[in-house]
Parts: C-alpha cells; structure tokens; sequence
C-alpha cells in the first residue's frame, strides 16, 4: 500500500523500477541492474513523457551456495554506476545494495504477479540479509538470464 501526506509536493517523491540482466558464462558471470526513474506522476504506464533518467549499474558474480530450495546462487560485486540523473536523485537510493542472487528450480515460491511458467528468483540486499522474492526468470537463452520484477519503488527525494 502507497500513501501520500497531506502536504506532500509532487516534487517530494519519485518512482522507479529496475530489471536484472546475467550472463553465465564459463568462468565468469557478468550483468547489469538497471533502474528506469519516472516522475511523480507517473502511473505505471509504459509512457515516456514520464521518465526522467535511468542508472545502470554494471555487476560481476562468483558462485555461492544458493537458497535451500533454488539451484544456483552467486555473490554480487556491483561496479560503479553509469546515469543520465540528476545528483540529489544519484544520492536518493542506494542503487547498489544487491548482495546476492538465488534462483529457484521450481515455482513453489510465490513470487507477486509472477507468470505461471516464469521460476522465482530470490535476492539478499544490504537493507534485507535475508532471502526474499524479487522477481522471477523463464527459460535462459544461451546461459543468459533476464530477471524481471513486479516491483515499482517510490524514491523519497530531500528538498
């Protein structure tokens, strides 16, 4: 649930989503986790009058033990980020927490909105040390894994 204050500004709060991107490789695992900013207006379209930049976070991963009920998990290492945004929106998030990535074998964990066919994928952040949903992966193409999340973020933005 969302909930906006009385005296909020449009300006106050910002949205954003983000995808994950892997490539496992023999002998290296490579991505990047992008986040696409939108202003406070936007509504969950897909319409780009809305976006504001986007911040690409470039990633590298070694292999972990994954999560009890998934089939492979890795450390994230998160490179420095590439953005078009503004400095007091680069300073909003931490826009590199991700810590680690599990994904599952089956779709016995639920993941919200995730598609039937799609296997869930679980991650552990600075914020959260523990497993928890954050989107889900079909079948990978040539070792590559699109991660996507149902998840809109409200970025909070100081005055």
């Amino acid at each position: 649930m969302l909930a906006f204050g009385c005296d909020a500004e449009p300006q106050d709060s910002l949205w954003g989503t983000d995808r994950l991107w892997l490539a496992a490789r023999t002998g290296e695992t490579y991505g990047f986790h992008t986040w696409n900013i939108y202003d406070a207006s936007w509504r969950g379209s897909s319409s780009e009058k809305h976006h504001i930049c986007s911040l690409v976070v470039p990633i590298s991963a070694r292999p972990i033990l994954p999560c009890e009920t998934c089939i492979f998990g890795w450390h994230i290492t998160p490179g420095q980020e590439t953005t078009d945004c503004e400095q007091h929106i680069i300073t909003a998030g931490n826009w590199r927490s991700l810590q680690q990535i599990s994904f599952a074998s089956t779709g016995s964990l639920q993941v919200p909105m995730g598609p039937e066919h799609g296997l869930p994928v679980l991650v552990k952040t600075q914020n959260k040390p523990e497993w928890e949903p954050y989107g889900w992966y079909e079948s990978p193409t040539a070792q590559d894994l699109e991660i996507i999340s149902p998840w809109i973020w409200q970025i909070a933005i100081e005055q």
